[in-house]
């Protein structure tokens, strides 16, 4: 269904390109029949489905699939805790297992079963493996809690601002993760829980720079333009290295870096590079503590030598790991195959990054970073050329057409395969998740509806001609569910959009938080919707635009000025526009939140904040350059801007506690949630009273 709730159907050459990225053996119509029945039966010869889950460690029963006369009478089974320390085992007579009732999709290959696992499980990836009818399969037990954890505590607040447009005066031209400590503490002196920004993923830094944190080179792997050189333990060692970064042309080159209104991400990776590679040389070059600690990074972080040797080969043959040579195009690349101070350089970064990275800590319970999952991996990084069974070939994922984009959109990066996936137990969405929580008080996961469906766009195909590929759901709820139990970590999910009624249902079971978007949610008829409990709350996105322009409709002529409004239309969204605005000062009004005549966007913005503060979001997010009234938003998305995911803050993190506007509003923010989190409390209370 799209937003004008019309039913769009696909078309058949859209069809059976998808089917042919998911294995499909189809080239016209008529081989649709047989291609269904020959993956019955494939899937009718594993006893078991690959995965199973156990909500709160109560597994519902596994159902077998089995052959019409079975070679054995019993099954034999075997269950494998996690932790390796219990394996429990036990047999059953087929006859004695009960029949499940009919399932859809024709009639079967054999007969069906159930097995009850019967005793509770712990929390944890178990395997099951069965034997029965003389054939055996596994399955991933996924033994879940219901709801993902609270994390931050109700009545939360926080700030947002990417992390590369953080100044500083002592930054090299972007945010690095000392500023973001200081943002950080600074945010949590004022009262506040979780400083948020954008994905904080590896990216590729040269030819040709993608600054897009939506597309990275990897999701295990973090962006070392993020790394403090200034910070480095390392550096009070080299002499070589202290020389550089006294030298007048490093100097002069980060004076002109620092005061630029775009982060120059080739130039600030080369500069900070220089410095770095000194460091991983005479650092892995000779023994130290400091050597045994990378060494012990390497062997935690299973996949880094290999990661490392693959962009030290993109840095020699180029990113498109499609041409490079046969073995190294195929997955083996050999230390020969590479420049070692390359190599050198990529697993040092790593390993500072993510010690950088980890001291940026909380003082507050359930406090910390507000971190951001992205949907996908860039097509040439390191994530595709490593596991590219894992992804669907000949398509990208997307978003079909919307009021914002007739055309619908094709975002560039491959799909998960969903069948694939499930077989490898979901190691890889599994490994994402963790790299993220370890370091995350909450996280973001972009396009939500992901872990129900994803849109596919076959190459060669226009973005408004895509078909939707359903996931297993339960499976991707259950993963998040227990990697936010195990972290600590509140999940938000990115709602926004159309999507369907079953997602948000999802969300409220297994305890997601959902996005609450003034901009979006605001109409003429009903300007303030009142956020959910279950939501975090904020008055735009990086996607949107910043609410001066908003608020003086500069993102509706902007639109019209690129066609994608007729003047026609342009002039109906404005008249809505002003009609929203019209509501919106009555209704804060009315509210007592703005003074009766004050219509300035500097007024209303601290106004709308005030609504959210008081409401009963449990977490609100400000994003802060709205204080200060910028009308350039960080993202035109489906617009080529070279200034997209590269404008720098106006202002300094040092100026910030004397900026007008900015300190005195977050402290009222501060204020408000306080009083909410009491009014929280004594409703909890008095409803457990009355349960009693």
């Amino acid at each position: 269904m799209d937003l004008g709730g019309r039913r769009r159907r696909a078309s058949r050459d859209a069809t059976l390109a998808v089917l042919r990225a998911l294995g499909a053996p189809v080239d016209r119509p008529s081989d649709v029949p047989e291609a269904i029945r020959e993956r019955r039966e494939r899937l009718w010869g594993r006893p078991v489905e690959p995965v199973a889950v156990a909500w709160d460690g109560t597994a519902g029963p596994v159902e077998l699939r089995l052959p019409a006369r079975p070679r054995r009478a019993s099954v034999s089974v075997r269950l494998e805790l996690e932790d390796g320390g219990e394996v429990r085992e036990w047999r059953r007579r087929i006859d004695d297992l009960p029949v499940p009732p009919p399932a859809p999709g024709g009639p079967p290959f054999g007969t069906r079963r159930e097995l009850d696992l019967a005793a509770p499980l712990p929390l944890g990836y178990h395997r099951l493996t069965v034997d029965a009818g003389g054939r055996s399969s596994s399955c991933l037990v996924i033994s879940a809690p219901r709801s993902a954890a609270a994390g931050v505590p109700s009545g939360a607040w926080g700030v947002f601002l990417p992390l590369y447009a953080l100044r500083s005066r002592r930054d090299w031209g972007v945010g690095d993760f000392t500023d973001l400590s200081a943002f950080l503490r600074w945010v949590e002196e004022l009262g506040g829980h979780v400083a948020g920004t954008l994905p904080l993923f590896a990216a590729f830094l040269r030819d040709p720079v993608e600054p897009s944190p939506y597309s990275p080179v990897s999701r295990l792997f973090w962006n070392e333009l993020f790394v403090d050189v200034e910070r480095v333990p390392d550096l009070e060692r080299s002499a070589e290295a202290r020389r550089m970064l006294r030298s007048a042309r490093t100097r002069r080159v980060l004076a002109r870096l620092r005061e630029g209104p775009l982060v120059e991400h080739r130039e600030v990776a080369a500069l900070k590079r220089r410095v770095l590679e000194v460091l991983a040389r005479e650092v892995q070059g000779s023994a130290s503590p400091r050597r045994e600690a990378l060494e012990a990074f390497a062997r935690e972080q299973a996949s880094l030598d290999d990661y490392a040797r693959f962009r030290a080969a993109g840095e020699r043959w180029g990113v498109n790991w499609r041409v490079w040579p046969g073995p190294s195009r195929d997955g083996r690349l050999e230390p020969a195959d590479v420049a070692e101070d390359a190599w050198r350089y990529h697993r040092y970064v790593q390993f500072v990054a993510d010690e950088q990275l980890s001291g940026v800590r909380s003082s507050k319970d359930g406090g910390g970073l507000y971190l951001d999952m992205p949907l996908g991996v860039h097509p040439d990084g390191y994530d595709v050329w490593r596991e590219r069974e894992l992804f669907a070939q000949g398509v990208s994922t997307g978003a079909p057409p919307d009021d914002f984009f007739l055309g619908g959109q094709d975002w560039g990066f491959p799909p998960p395969h969903p069948d694939r996936i499930r077989e490898e137990g979901y190691r890889y969405p599994i490994a994402c998740l963790r790299r993220a929580m370890a370091h995350a008080a909450a996280l973001r996961i972009d396009h939500v509806m992901g872990l129900h469906r994803l849109y596919w766009v076959p190459h060669g195909f226009g973005a408004d001609q895509g078909l939707y590929v359903r996931h297993h759901p339960d499976e991707w709820q259950a993963i998040v569910a227990l990697e936010s139990h195990r972290a600590g970590t509140s999940v938000v999910g990115e709602d926004l959009g159309t999507v369907p009624p079953p997602v948000r249902a999802a969300m409220r079971r297994h305890g997601l938080l959902r996005s609450y978007v003034l901009q979006m949610e605001a109409g003429p008829s009903a300007p303030l919707r009142p956020p959910s409990p279950r939501s975090l709350a904020s008055v735009n996105t990086h996607d949107m635009a910043p609410f001066a322009a908003w608020w003086r409709g500069l993102d509706v002529e902007e639109r019209r000025s690129r066609g994608w409004l007729s003047d026609a239309e342009a002039a109906a969204e404005m008249e809505r526009r002003v009609a929203t605005r019209t509501s919106l000062l009555g209704e804060l009004g009315r509210l007592g939140l703005l003074a009766a005549g004050e219509q300035d966007g500097a007024g209303v913005i601290r106004a709308c904040l005030a609504f959210l503060a008081s409401s009963p979001a449990r977490v609100v997010v400000a994003n802060l350059e709205d204080l200060w009234g910028e009308t350039e938003p960080q993202n035109r998305p489906g617009v080529g801007d070279e200034a997209n995911w590269r404008r720098r803050s106006a202002h300094a993190l040092e100026e910030l506690p004397r900026l007008s506007g900015v300190a005195d509003t977050l402290t009222e923010v501060g204020a408000l949630r306080r009083r909410t989190r009491r009014t929280t409390a004594v409703r909890r209370r008095d409803e457990a009273a009355r349960a009693r």
